[in-house]
């Protein structure tokens, strides 16, 4: 081999070296690129996750603020269902005892057939109980 292509050779060798270094480097860049946005995603996310984690901790507070509240209400209401209760069912029994009693007065005061009192045909009064209030008995 002579000299110059010896040259020739090394020449061919630095040429290919250089275009395999410039692809080289150009795909480093390009890869740099693409770990700077990869930096800058995963800063996002880390703020994202942050944030949210910071409003679940909030909302889990109010949530909780719900419940007490909720439980205060719930002791409220049993307290006013003791309280009111016993005195609607008391009215309720009042006045279907006075009803029951101005049927029997209406009854004892004008015979009439059982079937048009306003508590019906299966409520019967036993007829000494109506010739007692009358004072038949």
């Amino acid at each position: 081999m002579t000299t110059e292509e010896r040259f020739t050779k090394i020449e061919n060798a630095i040429l290919a070296l250089t275009e395999t270094q410039a692809r080289h480097e150009l795909q480093m860049e390009k890869q740099s690129a693409g770990i700077r946005d990869l930096i800058v995603v995963s800063r996002t996310l880390v703020d994202t996750v942050s944030r949210l984690s910071e409003a679940q901790s909030r909302t889990d507070a109010q949530i909780q603020e719900l419940r007490q509240a909720q439980k205060h209400t719930d002791e409220k209401l049993n307290a006013l269902i003791d309280t009111v209760g016993p005195l609607n069912l008391g009215r309720a029994t009042c006045r279907a005892e006075d009803r029951f009693n101005q049927e029997v007065r209406t009854i004892t005061k004008q015979p009439q057939s059982l079937e048009k009192a306003a508590f019906g045909p299966p409520f019967l009064i036993p007829n000494s109980l109506i010739r007692q209030l009358r004072g038949e008995d």
